[in-house]
């Protein structure tokens, strides 16, 4: 059984020096526990760094967690399902160690911009797109591809939702 101290030097040996998925051994609750502490490091950053209030983080939320079940079945064509689990569980690691990360910024420079928090998640995104592409066996800018489609598409389904929301309670 891996501890959380090895856990996130294995996570962080992925997503920044190539290191093989294999090194993060999968157990049955280390995938429901990332995907939790990832939902609950985008609604710290979301609240703390960007402000934003509670139905935004509830959309953004549900669109992150939308999105990630097609992303997932996207991947699957190409990778066998333990490799497919230890991507997504790299990854939600590292969005859940970002997201922590910018909101204890948030929290201990209250004045800063929230684009200073946002300046952290540059070298959580890097790390996503290595751990892409090392699972699927490819350079670094097709792991950067694919994350970014990611994000384009949830940031656009978030505007266009947020919009209609505010439209709708106006």
């Amino acid at each position: 059984m891996q501890t959380f101290g090895s856990l996130l030097r294995s996570i962080l040996r992925v997503g920044f020096q190539r290191g093989s998925l294999e090194r993060v051994q999968l157990q049955a609750f280390t995938a429901p526990l990332a995907l939790a502490a990832a939902v609950l490091g985008l609604a710290l950053y979301l609240s703390l760094a960007l402000r934003l209030h509670f139905a935004q983080i509830a959309v953004a939320v549900f669109l992150f967690i939308g999105l990630l079940v097609p992303a997932a079945a996207l991947l699957s064509r190409s990778l066998p399902r333990r490799r497919l689990l230890g991507l997504l569980t790299v990854l939600l690691w590292l969005l859940a160690l970002g997201g922590g990360v910018a909101a204890l910024l948030a929290l201990l420079l209250p004045a800063a911009h929230p684009a200073a928090a946002a300046v952290l998640l540059l070298p959580i995104g890097y790390g996503q797109a290595q751990a892409l592409a090392t699972a699927r066996r490819q350079h670094w800018f097709a792991g950067l591809a694919w994350l970014l489609a990611f994000a384009a598409l949830g940031y656009g389904l978030y505007g266009l939702l947020d919009h209609q929301l505010t439209i709708l309670f106006a």
